[in-house]
């Protein structure tokens, strides 16, 4: 007779869905893949990553060449001139030094004291060069703000992949949560089925006075019973359908909350336990946020360096090269070197000090957080791991507890079918029967979720 109610429950399952036969098999893949793509969280986190990369591009602007240009007349008073001004200045990155090229002109009157601004004919072309001797040397604001964005780079691109790991991991809760709501309208289906194809057998005996005419009110009342968990199981797979559709959307990036899908049920045998020192090893080589948090600690040390550097002298050794184009003024044609040494230093410093003394704070406070988040990191690998051991300990017991269940169940409907027992109790069999099946289908979707936290926690989706 089970066979029978079976091959009844399959077809009003290909009946009842809308592309029959050809409706998708929704796989826990399919899932995962749509929401890494269009996920809102995900799309944020990468317009934060690249952002992060736009301000890392701007630090490099301070690099680029810069053209510079001025001219001045007189047109006016006891001297009359007019002095142009051209040069092409371009900073480096090599120990802070930078270096210009230049032409300048100026012809005209000029007083005793400003007599260096006339030249000859031509101009004059000017090289030199300037280099940073204890300030502003090993590091200065330019390479500074370079190196702290392409730390920022860098923890966008790690807070990508935690945004990435925790999506997988929630749609993939959700996936199953999906699976096993499924499950439980399949079963709560067929078990109404069972009683329904019982009924007319229980009428036809209860005339024929082979059972008492309370069997077919009993029948009756579990028809009720089982009709209304049916109703609740299908409202539980609506409410899982909508939320998993969150994560499931269509090319276009839009919820597909009209969609239905075919499921695939539980898979069998699930991957072997890995060792603990293992996956707390690959934990703390993949973690997004240990990474991030890393990364925020290089850029303040950064800034400390920085800080510590603008406390000292600034002692600039700059050096020039001008030569006349077409002779001087005078007619000459000789150049001329120069070399300047500039110092700079407050006796009391305290504004960079001050910062010195934040930054290496700041520098002290990440590195206290990076150190628990380890230890966080190690208590979710040992709690997933915990998770993914008891959710197969479960399965186990609940498939052995389901197999006796079944057998139970069916022994109660041979004694009632040979008028040893009461319908009372094979809708009592059956239920247990049934609650029995739902706990196993519940601890396979334990199972799998226990997966997904663990891939989460190792920093893998």
């Amino acid at each position: 007779m089970r066979a029978r109610v079976v091959a009844l429950v399959v077809a009003l399952f290909a009946s009842a869905s809308p592309g029959g036969a050809s409706a998708e098999v929704l796989t826990e893949a399919r899932v995962l893949a749509s929401a890494q793509k269009f996920y809102p969280v995900i799309v944020s986190a990468e317009a934060d990553r690249r952002a992060a990369e736009g301000e890392r591009e701007a630090t490099e602007g301070a690099f680029d060449p810069l053209l510079k240009s001025r001219s001045t007349s007189a047109l006016t008073g006891p001297y009359e001139n007019l002095r142009t001004d051209a040069a092409i200045e371009q900073p480096t990155s090599l120990y802070g030094a930078s270096w210009y090229a230049g032409w300048r002109y100026g012809r005209g009157d000029y007083p005793v004291y400003d007599g260096n601004y006339a030249t000859g004919p031509a101009g004059e072309a000017k090289v030199g060069a300037s280099v940073p001797l204890l300030r502003n040397g090993s590091i200065d604001r330019r390479r500074a703000s370079r190196e702290r964005a392409e730390r920022s780079v860098g923890m966008a691109e790690a807070s990508v992949e935690a945004q990435r790991i925790a999506t997988a991991r929630a749609a993939a809760s959700r996936y199953w949560d999906w699976v096993l709501a499924e499950e439980r309208v399949r079963l709560a289906r067929e078990l109404l089925e069972v009683a329904r194809f019982r009924r007319d057998a229980t009428e036809r005996r209860a005339k024929h006075g082979e059972i008492q005419a309370s069997e077919v009110l009993e029948n009756e009342r579990g028809l009720m019973q089982r009709r209304s968990m049916l109703a609740s199981a299908e409202r539980a797979r609506e409410q899982s359908l909508y939320e998993l559709s969150l994560f499931v959307r269509g090319d276009d990036g839009r919820v597909l909350a009209e969609a239905r899908w075919e499921s695939p049920g539980f898979p069998g045998e699930g991957a072997a336990l890995p060792p603990r020192e293992h996956a707390v090893a690959k934990a703390e080589s993949q973690r997004p946020e240990l990474r991030r948090l890393a990364l925020e600690a290089e850029r303040e040390r950064v800034e400390a360096r920085f800080a510590d550097n603008q406390t000292l002298v600034a002692a600039d050794l700059g050096s020039a090269v001008k030569v006349p184009i077409d002779g001087d003024q005078y007619g000459y044609k000789v150049p001329t070197a120069e070399v300047t040494l500039g110092l700079d230093f407050s006796p009391l410093n305290r504004a960079w000090r001050g910062k010195r003394v934040a930054a290496e704070a700041a520098v002290e406070r990440l590195r206290v957080q990076l150190e628990f988040l380890r230890d966080r990191v190690r208590v979710e690998v040992d709690d997933a791991i915990s998770a993914w051991r008891r959710a197969s300990e479960r399965v186990a017991a609940a498939a052995a507890e389901k197999d006796l269940a079944q057998e139970l169940a069916r022994l109660e409907r041979m004694r009632f079918d040979l008028g040893e027992g009461t319908l009372f109790l094979v809708n009592l069999r059956e239920q247990v029967a049934f609650e029995a099946e739902l706990r196993d289908r519940e601890a396979r979707s334990d199972l799998q979720k226990a997966l997904a936290q663990f891939r989460a926690a190792i920093g893998e989706r």
